[in-house]
């Protein structure tokens, strides 16, 4: 069995913010509940601020991404960050920050939209200053948290995390390949030099200044030629006697 408690009323005003009015004369008497039906075609999604006071239902709320970071290499410059920052609260929020705003570690807020209106959209942007190497510890990281002063209530919604990155440049691969490969050939043809030199038996006799000889055959390119001066004399030997007979 239903009780009536109370009565319930509903203004829509601009910008598809309503209005709810719940008058309960008999709430001590007995528990009460209210359920609102949607008979729209679709479903749709409301915000709901709720309080005894009606000017404390004219409540902003913020939503917008909150975690964001840019990464290049160091020295390189970083791009602009832009956050989209809506207001689905019933209220006009008002961002206090000025353009200039120094948010630590690297960033400075460089555009903010002072003014939004419930169920409308914003934007800040924020600079992002080069980020220097750190030779010890691995690539630089730089990270801050900052919180937009607007008449929203909610801390977190309106903390903005931000983080800016060296990246490491990594080789690639077609060029990896092409140093190895470059090394690899390098040091095949060091050994075969070497190789080459280990093989060769050095010329103790010089050769002669003026045109070579002609070649008769390829072997007799190998053949070296012995100056008179340099020939072993053979008068003396038993081979002199050759000629004579027995």
């Amino acid at each position: 069995m239903l009780f009536e408690v109370g009565t319930a009323s509903w203004t829509r005003e601009p910008r598809d913010v309503f209005l709810v009015r719940l008058n309960i004369g008999r709430s001590a008497d007995r528990p009460w509940h209210v359920r609102i039906t949607n008979n729209a075609p679709k479903e749709l999604s409301f915000v709901w601020v709720v309080s005894d006071l009606e000017e404390d239902t004219l409540q902003p709320r913020i939503s917008m991404q909150r975690s964001h970071g840019r990464i290049a290499p160091a020295g390189a410059p970083m791009a602009d960050i832009e956050v989209r920052v809506g207001n689905v609260g019933p209220g006009t929020l008002r961002l206090t920050n000025t353009a200039g705003t120094d948010m630590g570690r690297g960033f400075t807020l460089d555009e903010v939209t002072p003014t939004i209106p419930p169920n409308g959209c914003g934007h800040l942007v924020i600079k992002v200053a080069p980020i220097a190497h750190q030779p010890f510890g691995g690539p630089a990281r730089l990270s801050t948290d900052f919180v937009l002063k607007s008449n929203a209530r909610d801390k977190e919604e309106k903390t903005l995390h931000l983080t800016r990155s060296e990246k490491i440049e990594k080789e690639s691969k077609d060029s990896k390949e092409t140093k190895d490969k470059d090394g690899k050939e390098g040091k095949d043809k060091e050994q075969k030099d070497g190789s080459q030199e280990q093989r060769m038996v050095p010329d103790p006799f010089s050769r002669p200044a003026g045109p070579a000889p002609a070649r008769a055959s390829t072997d007799s390119a190998h053949v070296h030629f012995i100056p008179p001066e340099l020939r072993p004399d053979l008068s003396a030997s038993a081979l002199a006697r050759e000629d004579e007979g027995s």
